[in-house]
């Protein structure tokens, strides 16, 4: 069950969206789509838009120092103080690479694999799309509610054995590349 604060939030969300998408942003919006996805845009799946809107409604700047989110806040005269304070919370958003350390009923506990700090996440969704076992990774954006946290766009699962796969890949073209340098810099003496 989705508890009411989560529903707020889920409503919430879904007005920023609206707000972002006005016209007033239409000319930024469109200048940072071209810079990150060329001209035309060009999209790969649908989930990199949504990430893209995700990512301009929280974290870009104007030349004013604000993001839309900030604007919306100030903009939108009909919040209730409780509404203002779960929007300034999401200007603490994070996008980290997680792995799943417990599912729980309602959601998960992920564990930032660079820090080691554990985060309580909760799905807005009252049937999440979210297919992840213990172990698996996750990359993704959470923004703080309550004592908690939630997800923010699209989250990506890697599987716990494709990550160990694409991590050893990674190790191996280290070792390569290491070896290759080695090798050039032994022609050279």
């Amino acid at each position: 069950m989705v508890s009411e604060i989560l529903k707020k939030a889920a409503e919430l969300k879904s007005k920023l969206v609206d707000f972002a998408h006005s016209a007033q942003f239409n000319k930024e919006f469109k200048k940072a789509i071209k810079k990150k996805f060329g001209d035309p845009a060009v999209f790969e799946a649908e989930e990199e838009f949504v990430d893209f809107v995700d990512w301009f409604m929280l974290e870009k700047r104007f030349k004013d120092g604000e993001t839309v989110l900030e604007k919306f806040i100030k903009t939108d005269t009909n919040l209730t103080e409780k509404e203002k304070e779960i929007l300034l919370g999401w200007k603490k958003t994070k996008s980290l690479l997680f792995t799943v350390q417990k599912k729980l009923r309602d959601g998960f506990i992920l564990v930032d694999v660079i820090e080691g700090k554990e985060y309580l996440v909760k799905p807005t969704a009252k049937k999440p799309r979210l297919k992840v076992r213990k172990g698996d990774y996750l990359f993704s954006r959470i923004v703080p509610l309550e004592d908690y946290y939630t997800f923010s766009g699209v989250s990506r699962v890697i599987s716990k054995k494709d990550f160990e796969r694409a991590n050893l890949t990674a190790k191996n073209l280290a070792f390569s590349k290491t070896l290759k340098e080695e090798k050039g810099k032994r022609k050279e003496e």
